[in-house]
């Protein structure tokens, strides 16, 4: 194989990977990826939903339990275990994130140039439902998981 048949694979590659992701599998992301997912989610015009939140990272105990967010007009309005039925303190209330946020997490991994960075998008509404991130290689203990499932418009 030529080079430059070499370096027409090489971009076939990075054009196919930077345009998948919009199913229900998980995939390396791009930006359009993301801007694909997120007009989804925002011409689905969904503002009142609830939906199951869970964070495992190195980043305290707020997030490693599953939680229900309950979020109205765009903002997080309550959050209770899921388990426990017990509802977050006020305190932590505002750590737990809405969609938008998850979008604007993606947005900063990418920006940030992650060293890894996985999503999968529900494949209805847009919304990411699992995201991984690795910012470092190097460092232990900076990955980041999140699960949101089980969207619920209100």
């Amino acid at each position: 194989m030529s080079r430059i048949d070499g370096c027409k694979r090489a971009l076939l590659v990075v054009a196919l990977v930077g345009t998948a992701g919009c199913g229900d599998g998980p995939t390396a992301l791009s930006t359009s990826t993301l801007d694909s997912a997120r007009a989804r989610w925002l011409s689905s015009g969904i503002r009142d939903y609830d939906f199951e939140y869970r964070q495992q990272c190195e980043c305290g105990s707020a997030f490693s339990d599953a939680a229900i967010v309950e979020v109205r007009q765009g903002r997080v309005a309550a959050v209770r275990y899921r388990d426990s039925g017990q509802p977050a303190a006020a305190t932590d209330r505002g750590l737990f994130p809405t969609v938008d946020d998850l979008f604007a997490r993606i947005e900063d991994a990418i920006r940030r140039n992650a060293a890894s960075l996985t999503v999968t998008y529900d494949t209805r509404w847009g919304y990411p439902t699992r995201i991984d991130i690795d910012y470092d290689v190097q460092v232990a203990d900076d990955e980041i998981s999140i699960d949101a499932s089980a969207l619920t418009p209100r």
